[in-house]
């Protein structure tokens, strides 16, 4: 699966340019939704593969509160 994983996320940066871990996570669903992985998963994928490098870090407010803030990678190739 972590194979798979990796070719899946490559294939949606390529293809859409640099993005955060949600718009990855919603990508991979939108194109092959039987094999959606966690956040966990594809966290770490991105964290210990060398061909994914952190370009910036964002602040992005919550969808649940607009009083919440949380801080993300924006990731690329």
């Amino acid at each position: 699966m972590t194979k798979q994983l990796i070719r899946f996320t490559k294939t949606v940066l390529r293809e859409g340019g640099e993005m955060t871990l949600h718009e990855i996570m919603d990508a991979i669903k939108q194109r092959w939704p039987r094999r959606t992985p966690t956040r966990a998963s594809l966290s770490n994928v991105l964290a210990k593969n060398p061909d994914f490098i952190i370009l910036d870090e964002v602040t992005k407010e919550s969808t649940v509160s607009s009083a919440s803030k949380y801080d993300t990678y924006i990731w690329g190739l």
